[in-house]
């Protein structure tokens, strides 16, 4: 009867791995589906995603005026085009490349920009083991790698807790924010989590990314977020890493913010996110 049992766990156990593939496939095939334009179809009145490009912008410009973002962010911007070839080009600094061979085709009213257009990257805290032993309050929780999973940010039993004298009040994390894993082994790098609320006493440490919006659209938030959870971006985040010891990677932040993003019209946006958020909860139901 042992033997019986132990074989019938293990087949349960294959089952519920094969049910998590399946689900996992068919998760990243709509997501896939959705940055190709392929979810929702294109209604020409709609325009082009030019217009709401001259808002992110905007938006950009207007945060460097305020203080709010440094003047570097406009100076390191990349930009993807078409050249008279049709194919399509990423100038960034004084390089220009052609990149067409690792796009996928979207619709003409579309376009590609660079992640470094929609955020900026920063790291987290870096401390020093012994500042571990100061048990002066408060503390200040710190998230690493393994906090993010499945697209979420999760609290563990097993996670930092710093003296808040040893955290600059800048790191918290806010609203909107993206944290992803900068090293970390392969299976977890290019994971994103998006920040559900801003905390006062939660940051992320120095081996993980924050990437902080330049614009205020909570529905391009939205988009960007299932960007990030697609294969495609997990793909060429893997793709952008070395070795470095015995089983961890680092991610490359240059290359990290010339990853090309596909952007919709701003109406076709609120289409596609409508029917993906009906689509994965559908497939989360069963």
């Amino acid at each position: 009867m042992d033997e019986l049992t132990k074989k019938l766990n293990n087949l349960l156990k294959e089952r519920a791995e094969l049910d998590l593939n399946l689900y996992d496939r068919l998760y990243k095939s709509i997501l896939q589906e959705a940055i190709q334009g392929r979810l929702v179809p294109q209604i020409e009145s709609e325009g082009t995603a030019e217009e709401l490009l001259t808002e992110i912008r905007a938006e950009k410009m207007r945060l460097v005026k305020e203080g709010k973002l440094k003047k570097s962010a406009l100076a390191k911007e990349s930009r993807i085009f078409r050249g008279g070839d049709n194919r399509y080009y990423l100038k960034n600094g004084m390089e220009t490349n052609c990149i067409d061979d690792y796009l996928f085709d979207i619709p003409i009213t579309w376009q590609w920009i660079t992640l470094g257009e929609l955020v900026v990257d920063t790291t987290g805290l870096s401390y020093k083991k012994e500042t571990l032993t100061d048990r002066s309050e408060p503390f200040i929780r710190v998230l690493r790698g393994g906090n993010i999973e499945d697209g979420i940010m999760k609290f563990r039993d097993d996670d930092v807790f710093i003296s808040a004298k040893y955290v600059p009040t800048n790191l918290s994390l806010t609203k909107g924010m993206y944290i992803s894993p900068a090293v970390s082994s392969l299976e977890k790098i290019g994971k994103t989590a998006i920040v559900d609320r801003s905390y006062t006493d939660t940051v992320v440490g120095g081996f993980v990314l924050m990437l902080t919006p330049t614009f205020d659209d909570p529905e391009l938030g939205r988009y960007l977020y299932y960007f990030f959870q697609s294969g495609f971006y997990q793909n060429y985040c893997r793709k952008i890493t070395k070795k470095s010891g015995h089983a961890f990677y680092n991610l490359s932040r240059k290359k990290l913010v010339i990853c090309p993003v596909p952007i919709p019209p701003k109406a076709e946006l609120k289409r596609i996110l409508s029917t993906l958020d009906k689509v994965v909860a559908g497939i989360m139901s069963r």
